[in-house]
């Protein structure tokens, strides 16, 4: 598998949930897949659609209309399938412009819901576009309308009119909002932004889709609660919709210097979804996602695995497989919000990606050798498991798998480790650090102001270690196990004629070496984390060339991993 599903993280969790179940919330800010745990028959949802970006015309009325915020729909009981994986669309909302004209945001969609883009602001020459919510009018030209497609309850409202008297005295409409259609301008002032709605799906109140501001030649519309943009006037340049909720952008005023005269883009989209899942379940992770600890979980069991990494051609080394990390009983805090990241697998010559639950990351595996000859070549790159060497004398070694991380000038005051210096490789969470007067055994409890490299981490042992060169390694068990090996390394043109590259490393085993065959990859891992037993993170197959001519292998690598919440 390669891309954003080639990665799952499942969990199962451990507390007082009691015969009732857990509640989970899990809130997506991208485009992502959920696997509806088993037991699970519906859901409640929310789903905001990217707003629309704000409108802008250059030259008869240098304004322009505010963005419609993009379609709000909530809802609960819609029925889902336990073990049926659903695709989970965040729109993005409207790009911000700088020549004449407007940008609507994009869909968003769960299941059978789909919430209708905001309609971008309206400029001179062409009616306020249309969508979940409306854009504001510019000119002598009519508003966006909002709900539409029309759906019940409505997803959103209409634009705001434009004050129109072909002059210095115009101003243009506010973008609508899902709670109230967007201001009408007057002869001074930009309309502002409709108003949005609360939800709290996610615990706490949060008031998402609100419309963008319409300009003005004097005071500028104002955005409407609920991440709309306020517009531009003199002086001041158009303002985004907020990230993640929907919000309009503010329309431009055209005769500020750039960029200030560029439109606000319109805020992205999200969705929320609230369901009840009993005891020890299991969740798949497709996708990055946000999960919200449920109340009465104190501790999860893991198995997060990394992208494997891409092969490569001309007498390749195999991809090494992306990291594997596993382990039981870790602490969580109810109420609090962990991101987890699946990391897609790499392309050709190209690392897998990182994948993460919490602060537990696995490494994205390295790819495989490129060989050289006509083409140049570049050599094996390590990871969570390394890439396999390449067959030609340039590039034979091997990458390296399970990379330890070193700071040249580090400290520990108290628990705090400061990282600094020459930083190599990526610090991580569970590594077991070393150096002049480091405490033996000290290992890496939470991450600090760094997610791997310079500045602050959290260890387990108060201590005081002047600065010096401190080395981390995950070489322990449990959070500190290791998370992969090397590749193979070829033998080179001694195994003429038959030049075989390494195999990539694989999280049970190092990849083989090449010879005069191709070196298999390394082992894979095998868990039952999701009730049955199931291998992950092997390694790819080095490539073979006959003779005075040469095959070509791209192997691109994969990886699959799962968490225990």
């Amino acid at each position: 598998m390669s891309g954003a599903l080639s990665a799952m993280i499942a969990a199962a969790f451990s507390g007082g949930g009691g015969g009732g179940g857990y509640t989970v919330v899990q809130t997506f800010t991208a485009t992502s897949t959920w696997t509806c745990p088993t037991g699970v028959t519906e859901v409640e949802y929310l789903v905001v659609a990217g707003g629309g970006g704000g409108g802008v015309d250059y030259g008869t009325s240098g304004l322009g209309g505010g963005g419609g915020a993009g379609g709000f729909r909530t809802g609960t009981g819609l029925p889902v399938t336990s073990g049926t994986s659903y695709t989970i669309t965040v729109g993005a909302g409207g790009a911000s412009r700088s020549t004449n004209g407007t940008n609507n945001g994009n869909d968003s969609v769960f299941s059978t819901v789909t919430s209708t883009a905001g309609g971008g602001g309206g400029y001179y020459g062409a009616n306020a576009p249309s969508g979940g919510s409306g854009g504001g009018a510019d000119g002598p030209y009519t508003v966006g309308s909002g709900n539409t497609p029309a759906t019940s309850p409505s997803q959103g409202n209409n634009g705001g009119a434009a004050y129109w008297t072909g002059g210095g005295a115009s101003a243009a409409g506010g973008g609508g909002g899902a709670g109230a259609s967007g201001g009408a301008a007057s002869p001074s002032t930009g309309g502002n932004g409709g108003t949005g709605l609360a939800s709290s799906i996610s615990g706490s109140s949060v008031t998402y889709a609100g419309g963008g501001g319409g300009s003005s030649y004097s005071t500028r519309g104002s955005g409407g609660t609920g991440g709309g943009g306020a517009s531009g006037n003199p002086g001041n340049g158009a303002v985004s919709g907020t990230a993640n909720t929907g919000g309009g952008g503010g329309g431009a005023y055209a005769n500020n210097p750039s960029p200030n005269n560029s439109t606000g883009a319109g805020g992205s989209g999200i969705v929320i979804l609230k369901y009840t899942v009993p005891s020890q379940t299991v969740f798949t992770f497709k996708g990055t996602t946000t999960w919200k600890c449920p109340t009465g979980v104190t501790s999860v069991d893991y198995l997060v695995v990394a992208g494997g990494g891409g092969g490569n051609g001309y007498y390749a080394g195999g991809g090494g497989a992306g990291g594997l990390r596993t382990g039981a009983g870790f602490s969580v805090t109810a109420g609090t919000d962990y991101t987890i990241t699946v990391g897609g697998g790499g392309g050709f010559n190209t690392n897998g990606f990182n994948s993460a639950f919490g602060p537990i990351t696995s490494l994205g595996g390295g790819f495989g050798a490129h060989g050289g000859g006509n083409f140049g070549g570049s050599a094996a790159s390590s990871g969570g498991s390394g890439g396999g060497g390449g067959s030609t004398s340039a590039f034979t070694a091997a990458g390296t798998g399970n990379p330890s991380a070193s700071g040249t000038a580090s400290s520990i005051s108290g628990t705090t480790l400061t990282v600094g210096g020459t930083v190599t490789n990526t610090f991580l969470v569970g590594m077991i650090l070393s150096g002049t007067g480091v405490t033996a055994g000290t290992t890496i409890t939470a991450l600090g102001t760094e997610t791997g490299g310079a500045g602050t981490y959290t260890v387990s042992a108060s201590q005081t270690v002047s600065s010096t060169t401190i080395t981390g390694a995950l070489s322990g068990t449990g959070i500190s196990a290791r998370q992969g090996y090397d590749g193979g390394s070829s033998a080179g043109s001694s195994g003429a004629p038959n030049y075989g590259s390494g195999g990539g490393g694989g999280s049970g085993g190092a990849g083989a070496n090449g010879g005069t065959v191709g070196g298999n990859g390394g082992a894979a891992t095998a868990s039952s984390i999701t009730g049955s037993s199931v291998y992950y993170a092997g390694g790819g197959g080095g490539a073979i060339a006959n003779g005075s001519g040469y095959s070509m292998a791209i192997v691109t690598g994969k990886q699959i991993g799962r968490a225990h919440v």
